[in-house]
């Protein structure tokens, strides 16, 4: 019983795996793509939706 029985069990008929990513691959692909997406939309948004007021050099509390 080992780990390649599963694996052909597992997978769909005329399947061809390539290799595995490794672990950095993995991380860049999974966590620092969404993470860039996530940061680059922030900033559009940010940058789209700021208020851009004329300092009068006096500061008012609505």
């Amino acid at each position: 019983m080992s780990l390649a029985i599963i694996h052909r069990i597992n997978q769909e008929p005329g399947a061809m795996p390539g290799a595995g990513l490794k672990p950095l691959t993995a991380i860049a692909y999974f966590v620092g793509g969404p993470l860039i997406l996530f940061l680059a939309i922030t900033g559009i948004v940010l940058l789209s939706t700021a208020v851009k007021k004329k300092s009068s050099g006096i500061s008012q509390i609505n």
